[in-house]
């Protein structure tokens, strides 16, 4: 499946334009067609998401970085199965970044880092729940 479809560019060198949220025409033929099953499976990844970012903000701070990878991927792998490109982008964001602390002696920097990284989530989150919202889904 074509992924980088889903960011759309301006013309002239302009900054690209936000990810969409949930590519819906990609989710539903990921789903076979039932468009019932694919609204369930989106209330599902938004009640785990939700969780999980629960959990991202106490172990960002907490400087946990192998955890903040574990859940940053996971919540990366089911974002991209229900082509929710802009809540995977930012989750894969956040992985990378932790993942560069297990290989190296974490810095200031680093930390920092994994803190704009949650910042870009909680906003992909509240984007989330205002599609969810507005296909009154939840």
């Amino acid at each position: 499946m074509k992924r980088g479809s889903a960011a759309k560019r301006n013309s002239g060198g302009a900054s690209p334009q936000p990810l969409v949220v949930v590519d819906w025409t990609m989710a539903l033929e990921q789903c076979g067609g039932d468009e019932e099953f694919l609204k369930e499976l989106l209330v599902d990844l938004w009640t785990e998401s939700s969780s999980h970012l629960e959990e991202l903000q106490s172990t960002v701070p907490a400087r946990n970085i192998t955890e903040t990878r574990n859940i940053a991927h996971t919540m990366k792998g089911a974002a991209g199965n229900l082509m929710c490109f802009a809540l995977h982008h930012a989750c894969l964001t956040l992985e990378k970044t932790a993942h560069e602390g297990t290989s190296t002696i974490p810095t200031e920097q680093l930390f920092e880092a994994m803190k704009d990284a949650l910042v870009v989530i909680q906003g992909e989150m509240a984007r989330f729940e205002e599609y969810l919202h507005k296909r009154a889904l939840i």
